[in-house]
């Protein structure tokens, strides 16, 4: 167990409430609880408890179980759903099974039994104040490590595994997603957007993204992506492992799309892509057109004269667009026209 002056200097900036209905223990404890914590707010019931919570935002909570109004359990309860980081020691004279079942379905720090050693409580209060030092700094960490992923000018993100962990702002503008969590719900897997390409990473038979480039860590890997405007770029991927966390590794994706270099790795595959570029390009400017029912004019030849008719567009397919003339009413031959596209 600490002595007295090392839990005060471990427990500077920690707040506490202590809730009990019984006098003569609440003002006993409360003497205990003041000589390492500042900040010690004190409450007769369940219901006064809560209000302090509320009001005060305590690190940590101590609380009898059995009081009037609101019972310690049912505080606790409601406190957890405020804040589920705040540590929650409950001390009571009965510890039966029911007690003990509540408390571990409301995630409770501790169950201490009454009446309590005082030795006893300063070291569960010292291990409370530990984990909550434990989790500030995990918070810090993750807020700074956030704040350089997002200082980053390339995409850059952690994932475990191939799970993404964190991803930052330049990689979330990429994908048109406004925060973490929407992009981990729609991209589980970003290797399952990697483009085939000769020489570059993508899942092929026999081979998967992510064994080539946890095998080949700090290796450059050439990686091609479309965006969700159909424009292709080209990346300088690279995997590092992060030291002493199993699994975890951070990802990044330098952009290299203005080096043109994708041509020499595969002309053939390069040429495919600007067409379907164009094509998608094009069909935008048609989904434009027939959405405001604009007028096309439709010309047709036939024995070297030119037939000039208004026509709209009828339907726009993946690799087919089909025109009518205009105040047609119906489909017949010459009133109906398919015109197929490039396809992938």
């Amino acid at each position: 167990m600490k002595d007295v002056k090392e839990l005060r200097s471990q427990a500077k900036g920690f707040s506490v409430l202590y809730v009990e209905d019984n006098d003569a223990l609440r003002v006993n404890a409360s003497k205990v609880l003041k000589q390492f914590f500042e900040q010690v707010y004190v409450a007769c019931d369940g219901r006064e408890g809560l209000e302090y919570f509320k009001k005060y935002h305590p690190d940590i909570v101590v609380t009898d179980v059995v009081m009037p109004y609101v019972s310690g359990l049912e505080m606790s309860r409601h406190i957890h759903m405020l804040n589920k980081e705040t540590k929650i020691i409950v001390m009571s004279g009965d510890d039966s099974p029911q007690y003990l079942f509540e408390a571990i379905e409301l995630g409770i720090f501790r169950f201490l039994k009454k009446p309590v050693n005082v030795l006893d409580l300063k070291n569960v209060l010292s291990l409370a104040v530990q984990e909550l030092k434990e989790q500030y700094d995990a918070k810090l960490f993750y807020t700074h490590l956030k704040s350089i992923f997002n200082y980053q000018s390339s995409m850059v993100m952690m994932i475990d595994g191939i799970t993404p962990v964190l991803v930052n702002q330049v990689l979330l503008d990429f994908f048109h997603v406004e925060t973490m969590e929407k992009f981990i719900q729609n991209y589980k897997d970003i290797g399952s957007l990697f483009l085939p390409h000769s020489g570059f990473l993508y899942n092929k038979e026999g081979s998967y993204w992510f064994d080539a480039i946890r095998d080949g860590e700090n290796k450059l890997f050439h990686v091609k992506l479309e965006s969700l405007e159909h424009v292709i770029q080209h990346y300088i991927c690279k995997y590092q492992r992060i030291p002493d966390k199993q699994n975890y590794g951070i990802l990044s994706f330098d952009d290299i799309t203005e080096l043109h270099l994708l041509k020499l790795f595969d002309e053939k595959q390069s040429k495919n892509d600007e067409n379907l570029q164009d094509t998608k390009a094009l069909f935008s400017l048609l989904e434009v057109l027939q959405r405001n029912s604009a007028k096309l004019s439709l010309h047709n030849y036939y024995k070297g004269l030119s037939i000039t008719n208004n026509a709209l567009i009828a339907d726009l397919q993946e690799n087919t667009l089909v025109l009518r003339e205009k105040n047609s009413s119906y489909h017949s031959r010459g009133e109906a026209y398919c015109f197929p596209f490039y396809q992938r």
